[in-house]
This record gives C-alpha cells, sequence and structure tokens, in this order.
C-alpha cells in the first residue's frame, strides 16, 4: 500500500510539474535545453558503446621466410 501512495504521489508531482512548465516560457526553454543536453550525452555513450564493442581488426600474421640453406 505504501509503494502504491508513493507512485500515485510521483505521478501527481510529475503532472503538476509538467503544466507549470508549460505554462511558463522561460521554464520550458530550460526544459527544452536540458532535454536536448541529455540527448546529446546519451548519444555519445550510445557511439562510444557501438565503437567499443565493434570486433578488434586482427593484424595480418607475419609471414615467416623458409631458413636459407647453405649450398
Amino acid at each position: 500500500m505504501k509503494k502504491l501512495f508513493w507512485l500515485a504521489a510521483g505521478v501527481t508531482v510529475g503532472l503538476i510539474a509538467a503544466k507549470e512548465i508549460e505554462k511558463n516560457p522561460k521554464a520550458k526553454a530550460a526544459y527544452d535545453d536540458a532535454t536536448s543536453k541529455l540527448r546529446n550525452l546519451a548519444q555519445a555513450f550510445i557511439e562510444g558503446y557501438e565503437e567499443e564493442s565493434k570486433p578488434a581488426a586482427k593484424p595480418a600474421a607475419k609471414r615467416t621466410s623458409a631458413p636459407k640453406t647453405a649450398k
């Protein structure tokens, strides 16, 4: 029951905050700026993860020359 209360309280606070942000142009601009920066950060993490998860190129095997024999 306690968890349900906190869930409902969180949803209510979120809805009130969303309404207030929509009313205030400065708050909306700040929210949009923060959202944009967060998306850029998330994209950088995704690109870094994809770069690290690519298989590393294996170096070419060294060719060993046949031993020279004296004739």
